[in-house]
């Protein structure tokens, strides 16, 4: 993952990391179809 512009504390990184992991599948499906819609947060 890189950060395109500006900066993240390294927790936040780590979270939002660990979040696109779980949710892999999903995001690259909705990335090639482009139907978005809300992908539940970490708990």
């Amino acid at each position: 993952m890189n950060i395109i512009e500006g900066n993240l504390p390294k927790k936040c990184r780590q979270l939002v990391r660990e979040w696109a992991e779980i949710h892999q599948e999903e995001l690259v499906e909705m990335w090639d179809t482009q139907n978005f819609h809300k992908i539940e947060p970490l708990e």
